[in-house]
């Protein structure tokens, strides 16, 4: 992939991160709690972004050794 496609792609995964926070911080709070708490959908999106970071790495990691 180039650096366009790369950043677009970035955006729509967080756009997609921060959507998934602001619907269940509400779902498990109630209606505006995300609003009220932004550093708690921020957090919400890190803890996301790290775990797809950690998965596309294992999986990576697994096609380089042929352990897939």
């Amino acid at each position: 992939m180039d650096n366009k496609t790369l950043m677009l792609e970035s955006l729509k995964a967080a756009y997609s991160f921060l959507d998934g926070a602001e619907k269940i911080l509400n779902m498990k709070r109630g209606e505006g709690y995300a609003a009220e708490h932004p550093e708690l959908a921020g957090l919400f999106m890190l803890t996301a972004a790290l775990d797809f970071h950690g998965r596309a790495a294992a999986s990576l990691a697994g096609k380089e050794s042929g352990h897939e």
